[in-house]
């Protein structure tokens, strides 16, 4: 079963009606929550469900779309690689665990000073080494978004057969 406007309306006398037992900031978060289930009250659970599955859906779009930007844990990946391709022992003072590495530019300014000092590599040849992992990194990201829309787009039309078939305002669980 489901409800309507009227419903709303009810609902918000019952909440006036109660005041005296209700604080201020209970009140207005009731209050709130109410407003927004009044505007929202002329979509079904199953339309207002999909309207916010297909929002999630054009988010999800979008990142796919993106290339990504380069960020330091794919340059310090890269130079680890460096190191390793080299059989040079990365110093002590730039070991750190890659998931870490986000606020440590410093770490990534001296692993890249420290190959180009002993000419291992030039500044041309890290960036090449920077676009292929970042691009490595989009690619793997970009099959996880595929495998996210694919379910995505399955819940929005499983819930537009039930809609199809069902009339008013049923009640649908939509299960994560």
């Amino acid at each position: 079963m489901g409800f309507s406007r009227d419903t709303v309306r009810i609902l918000m006398g019952l909440v006036d009606d109660n005041l005296e037992n209700l604080d201020e900031k209970t009140y207005i978060e009731i209050c709130n929550a109410m407003k927004f289930i009044h505007t929202n009250a002329r979509e079904s659970p199953q339309e207002l469900a999909i309207r916010q599955l297909n929002s999630q859906l054009q988010g999800l779009r979008l990142r796919l779309a993106s290339n990504g930007r380069l960020n330091l844990k794919d340059k310090y990946i890269s130079l680890l690689k460096m190191y390793a391709n080299h059989s040079i022992d990365v110093p002590s003072a730039y070991r750190r665990n890659p998931e870490v590495i986000l606020g440590c530019q410093m770490t990534v300014a001296g692993m890249e000073n420290h190959l180009i000092g002993r000419g291992i590599v030039t500044k041309r040849d890290l960036t090449r080494m920077y676009q292929e992992t970042k691009m490595a990194r989009v690619n793997r990201e970009k099959d996880g978004l595929f495998t996210q829309i694919t379910e995505l787009t399955e819940k929005i039309h499983n819930l537009q057969r039930v809609m199809e078939s069902s009339s008013g305002y049923d009640d649908v669980v939509i299960v994560d």
